[in-house]
């Protein structure tokens, strides 16, 4: 949602709404990873990057780190 341009998922107009504990967390964990920043915007290259992955995020963000750590290849087949 934050990559479709929608900045307040608390306040969306959501079909059957999560609880808003679970979007909490989910922010906390986007911010954690350094994919959105304080004010809760996607990050620039890493969260946009990691919004274009059709993967969890944590996953997501192991890939694009593993580059500069030099395990790309296992990070792959850990991924898949």
């Amino acid at each position: 949602l934050k990559a479709l341009g929608v900045d307040n998922i608390l306040n969306f107009d959501w079909l059957s709404p999560p609880p808003a504990e679970t979007l909490v967390r989910a922010l906390e964990m986007l911010h954690a990873l350094g994919a959105i920043d304080t004010d809760g915007r996607l990050t620039e290259p890493l969260g946009v990057f990691m919004a274009e992955l059709p993967l969890d995020v944590r996953l997501a963000k192991a890939l694009l780190v593993s580059g500069e750590l030099e395990c790309s290849e296992e990070m792959i087949t850990i991924a898949s």
